[in-house]
């Protein structure tokens, strides 16, 4: 049977501890009583004299005391595989202890020892001591290289090395180097691994199979997707990790690896919003928020919030999602130190007219955020007539509420599935929009806006969530079709366009710049990478992750269209587009309104002739 050291290694480090301690005890025991003896043999160049009691009574005290020393100084209790500076500082004070103690045996027990011994005895305590550690440490080291897969650490910073030194016993990666840009730092070696550039690292390892893993503080989207681009191959994985001060100060933790930006998602875009002086807008007023505990509303609270209004109402149909954002606003008011603003969180429908006649009178609002709908394609397609209700009659009563209240500014969010809609969900959006439009100009002092726009990275029933929940059980990742596109922008950009739009100019129907369409797919194979895997298909059948097609949901497009027409119009921010609107039919609308809420349940077909009485049709795909 072939002798394994590594496996035999490997296997005495899951012993008891108190085994392992014993063991390290009697080899101490063993070094030390060699080390006086070596120093007698080395001072007097004689073997016989190991014999005697001049050396036998001194070794047998000073190696007791040693271990004795060792213990109490705590090196048992240290795991040695990790074991750094400290261990050194504790083995300089053994062996001075143990030096001294052989020259107070030899003074005091009438022993003869030249007093040279106790130097060379000191000396050479520390260099078995140290010796052996750093041999068993590194054989410990060697057995388990080879057992996980290859890595390489991207950054050869503090970050980098310390992640290095913490991956040396692991299973799970076998650490072959360092890439980094900087130039003094290439062709060096850092914790015993080669630094290499980048152009190095891919000459010597391009198409092979491996993690790499980057190590680089606050590290910058752009740099980000540079790496991504640059580094990325069938056969690789791209890890992003916390730095260690990121896992303490933000709670983070190494799992958060698995994680991701979600601005990372969309390629090549920068999505930072430079029109952030939206307190002159906010601030002192009353804002009243519909549907404040979905995603988009939960975000228009959050941010309303903090720019410093006098008041703000939040109003849901769901109890958990109004509970949470409450929880939230809570926490915000807690870190702001003070009251900040009166905050009221109100459960109800829209569709209850006396319920939102009520609200809007009792509260007065100043700004109305109307974000409130059904919003998820495949349920409204299965449940026609409650959808449409609930999106046109919600849209209708808080209208009237507003025009009843007057002076007040009433900001309506979109969809872009409401530019040619496929579905019923878009169809209603369109007939809100519709609606909308019908009051530009009406008295009393209200003024209306639309902002319109596509999906939003990270919201209930997105695909990045779904996508991650697949990625997270193993796959496969379920894509409708290979060349299905939808533009995206994160949750936090499109609130605060939708903010600053409502802001600018009344009667108007604002379009934000969603940037280019992206493929479903890419954005299923970027998750896929920025989680670290890799996609696994004909071309690399030893992946992570399948892609599976599973054919266009019923209402849903191959695209979305963001504009009804090709006139729009730029505005003092890039990101917004305002685009004229159309004249409307009120009292066709009107009807529209009456019967969904005559309390007639009505059927797919029913809806569908409704709405093109008013020029909505809904175009099949």
């Amino acid at each position: 049977m072939r002798f394994d050291l590594a496996s035999v290694i490997r296997q005495s480090i899951q012993y008891n501890r108190v085994y392992k301690t014993i063991f390290l005890m009697v080899c101490d025991f063993v070094l030390l009583f060699v080390a006086l003896v070596g120093s007698f043999v080395l001072r007097l160049e004689r073997l016989d004299i190991i014999a005697t009691s001049e050396v036998l009574v001194p070794g047998l005290i000073s190696a007791s005391l040693g271990v004795a020393s060792l213990w109490l100084l705590g090196v048992y209790r240290r795991v040695l595989r990790f074991q750094g500076r400290d261990l050194a500082y504790r083995i300089f004070f053994c062996a001075v202890l143990v030096g001294f103690c052989s020259l107070s045996v030899s003074f005091f027990g009438g022993l003869w020892m030249p007093r040279s011994i106790p130097i060379i005895q000191f000396v050479l305590s520390i260099w078995l001591l140290v010796v052996f550690r750093f041999g068993l440490k590194v054989m410990i080291e060697l057995s388990f290289q080879g057992r996980g897969v290859n890595a390489v650490i991207f950054g050869a910073g503090s970050t980098g090395s310390r992640l290095a030194r913490g991956l040396i016993n692991s299973e799970k990666y076998n650490i072959s180097g360092f890439i980094d840009d900087d130039p003094s730092k290439q062709k060096t070696y850092i914790s015993g691994y080669p630094v290499w550039s980048r152009s190095g690292f891919l000459s010597k390892h391009k198409g092979s199979r491996l993690k790499i893993l980057v190590a680089i503080p606050r590290i910058t989207t752009e740099l980000r997707e540079e790496i991504i681009n640059s580094l990325n191959w069938d056969g690789v994985s791209i890890y992003f990790l916390p730095t260690y001060e990121e896992m303490v100060v933000n709670q983070s933790s190494p799992r958060d690896t698995e994680s991701l930006n979600l601005d990372d998602l969309i390629e090549g875009r920068d999505i930072y919003n430079q029109h952030k002086n939206l307190n002159q807008g906010l601030a002192g007023t009353r804002i009243l928020v519909s549907g404040g505990g979905g995603s988009i509303g939960s975000e228009l609270v959050k941010q309303c919030f903090v720019n410093g209004p006098e008041a703000l109402c939040v109003v849901d149909l769901s109890e958990p999602a109004l509970h949470g954002i409450s929880q939230e606003i809570e926490s915000l008011r807690r870190v702001a130190g003070s009251a900040v603003c009166e905050c009221k969180f109100l459960l109800g429908s829209l569709t209850d007219r006396d319920f939102v006649m009520s609200v809007v009178s009792d509260f007065r609002p100043d700004i109305i955020y109307h974000a409130a709908a059904y919003k998820h394609v495949p349920l409204g397609e299965g449940n026609v007539f409650q959808m449409s209700k609930n999106n046109i009659l919600g849209t209708a009563n808080l209208i009237d509420a507003a025009l009843q209240k007057g002076e007040a500014r009433f900001v309506l969010v979109s969809s872009d599935k409401a530019v040619r809609p496929s579905n019923i969900m878009g169809a209603t959006k369109q007939v809100a929009e519709k609606l909308v439009l019908g009051k530009l100009g009406e008295s009393n002092g209200v003024e209306f806006a639309i902002v319109r726009f596509g999906n939003v990275l990270g919201s209930s029933g997105s695909v990045v969530p779904i996508f991650n929940s697949q990625i997270s059980k193993g796959g496969p990742v379920r894509v409708t079709h290979p060349d299905v596109t939808r533009y995206f922008m994160t949750i936090t950009e499109a609130v605060g366009l939708v903010i600053e739009a409502g802001l600018m100019g009344s009667d108007k129907v604002y379009v934000l710049d969603m940037g280019e369409p992206v493929r479903i797919i890419d954005l299923a194979k970027r998750l896929i990478a920025l989680r670290g895997l890799q996609v696994k298909d004909q071309t690399n059948p030893n992946g992570d992750i399948a892609i599976e097609f599973t054919g266009l949901r019923e209402g849903e497009k191959m695209y979305e269209e963001l504009f009804f027409s090709e006139n729009a119009a730029s505005t003092a921010n890039p990101k917004i587009f305002s685009e004229s609107p159309s004249p409307v039919d009120y009292h066709a609308l009107e009807r529209v309104v009456g019967d969904l809420s005559s309390g007639e349940i009505m059927d797919r077909d029913d809806v569908i002739h409704l709405f093109a009485s008013v020029g909505v049709t809904i175009k099949l795909v």
